[in-house]
């Protein structure tokens, strides 16, 4: 529920409210007593529909923006079967001894032809309201690209220059000054945490809110999904 949804909900319940209060007045009739028994009662209403206000603007604050990143990826998987998690990219951690850093979760690709499940995004990141949309070469040959392909570094290549530029120009017209895409320079150097990434976004939290960071990353998550489902679909042909 959005704040427009939040207002409009509000108002509906204060004029159906105070529309009752009114037509039983003029039922009862228009005497001091009565009068004051409907104001009473428009008080009660009024307080009624604050704490609805109160108590729904502290749970959408609660949320955070990983959990909305989160929905948006759960959303996403239910829509399309090649697709598992969010998970953890292991299942034998051991709490006490090992790094919140290392226990990284994903939205995976389901395992194919490759020996186990691919990651796709990572789910950490969103807590700082940045979305990774990873192709590895993984990636390829889990949808059917033989590793030993002299091809696979331009297949690879082409097909994250393909999400970067459809997410780029979805970006520019969708979400002006609302988001930062990180240096493609920083994505293609091997030593960087992003070597994998077709696109890095930085999402602007504050401009977006939850709600609409949620969206976005829905929005954008399946864009780059259905580019990558078009090229399986070409590769398997």
């Amino acid at each position: 529920m959005d704040n427009k949804k939040e207002q409009l909900i509000a108002v509906f319940f204060s004029v159906v409210g105070a529309l009752a209060i009114l037509i039983n007045l003029s039922i009862k009739g228009f005497s001091a007593e009565n009068l004051l028994d409907a104001v009473k009662d428009l008080v009660g209403l009024l307080v009624t529909v604050a704490i609805f206000l109160v108590a729904y603007s502290i749970g959408n604050k609660s949320k955070s923006f990983i959990d909305a990143g989160r929905m948006a990826l759960e959303k996403l998987r239910k829509n399309f079967a090649d697709l598992q998690g969010p998970e953890y990219d292991k299942t034998d951690y051991d709490p006490e001894e090992t790094l919140k850093s290392q226990r990284m979760r994903y939205l995976f690709f389901k395992k194919g032809k490759y020996s186990k499940k691919v990651a796709f995004i990572p789910l950490e990141p969103l807590e700082q309201g940045i979305l990774d949309i990873r192709i590895s070469k993984a990636t390829l040959v889990n949808f059917g690209i033989d590793s030993k392909n002299s091809q696979i570094d331009s297949l690879i290549s082409g097909l994250q220059s393909d999400i970067y530029l459809d997410l780029k120009n979805y970006l520019s017209s969708k979400y002006t000054e609302k988001y930062e895409i990180l240096n493609k320079q920083d994505i293609d150097n091997k030593a960087s945490k992003y070597s994998n990434s077709a696109i890095v976004i930085d999402f602007d939290e504050d401009k977006l809110k939850i709600k609409g960071f949620e969206k976005a990353i829905y929005n954008c998550s399946e864009k780059a999904l259905q580019i990558i489902l078009k090229n399986k679909q070409k590769w398997n042909s």
